[in-house]
């Protein structure tokens, strides 16, 4: 993922105040988009991480 895309979905979940979903398996890169992870394991949330911008 681009750090240009980064920015651009980061801003305009911000300025729109939506929220998105995403899966991956690429933590650090969805950690330059979100503000909020969760980690899942075996289908359930074992993990809510906030992420520092």
């Amino acid at each position: 993922m681009s750090s240009r895309f980064s920015r651009r979905m980061r801003r305009a979940a911000r300025e729109r105040e939506f929220i998105y979903l995403i899966v991956s398996h690429d933590l650090s890169a969805e950690g330059r988009i979100c503000d909020r992870l969760a980690v899942m394991k075996g289908g359930e949330i074992v993990e809510i991480l906030d992420v520092e911008a």
